[in-house]
């Protein structure tokens, strides 16, 4: 599986980590302000990390 890092959680940014989970890529967000626990947990679900 190909890896990829996404910076940056805004709307963009996570648009972008969805459509490359979906197409088989293994996905981290890196983003350096604090998120909200249940978007972390949704995209969690979703297979994609957030750091």
């Amino acid at each position: 599986m190909k890896k990829v890092s996404v910076i940056g959680a805004g709307v963009a940014g996570l648009a972008s980590a969805c459509r490359l989970q979906a197409s088989g890529y293994e996905v981290t967000v890196y983003e350096k302000m604090p998120f909200q626990v249940a978007k972390c947990i949704k995209l969690k679900k979703m297979g994609i990390r957030m750091m």
